[in-house]
């Protein structure tokens, strides 16, 4: 009830002060926008629980290559303890392929975070800035709090 009342008092001060066709291509345009932020906040927040989740099973992926690896390094030592021997036959093979696999995690590592930091900006980059309001005030409707002040 109060949020009709607080349109109506928007609605005949705009018809005043710009006229009917105004006020109402102005009211047009302002439902317009805030349909078309709220669109792009679902977009962007559906996005980045994609991205999340994707996170995620990538740390988990990671998290079980590194049990991989811990489990091989302790079984080397255990083996070379056993043997007497510092040496293997295949000694230049296994480290190759552990480099490699750090490395190609690390980079998927470095590119899943860039790519949630990239999100998170783009989420942000839909709040709208209105000068002359102060900070922390709160409504249900806006138009109604600027015509207000």
């Amino acid at each position: 009830m109060e949020d009709d009342t607080c349109e109506d008092m928007l609605t005949a001060n705009a018809q005043e002060r710009m006229g009917t066709a105004n006020a109402v291509s102005l009211w047009d345009g302002l439902a317009t926008v805030t349909k078309e932020i709220r669109e792009i906040k679902q977009v962007v927040r559906s996005d980045l629980a994609t991205f999340k989740e994707e996170f995620n099973g990538f740390q988990e992926e990671l998290n079980v290559v590194r049990e991989q690896i811990e489990s091989k390094l302790s079984e080397k030592r255990a083996t070379r303890t056993k043997k007497g021997n510092r040496g293997s036959t295949n000694k230049n093979q296994w480290p190759g392929r552990l480099e490699y696999r750090s490395k190609t995690s690390s980079l998927k590592e470095q590119e899943l975070k860039e790519k949630l930091t990239d999100l998170e900006g783009r989420s942000r980059s839909n709040n709208m800035r209105i000068f002359g309001i102060p900070e922390g005030a709160k409504g249900d409707s806006i138009p109604c709090y600027v015509d207000k002040t």
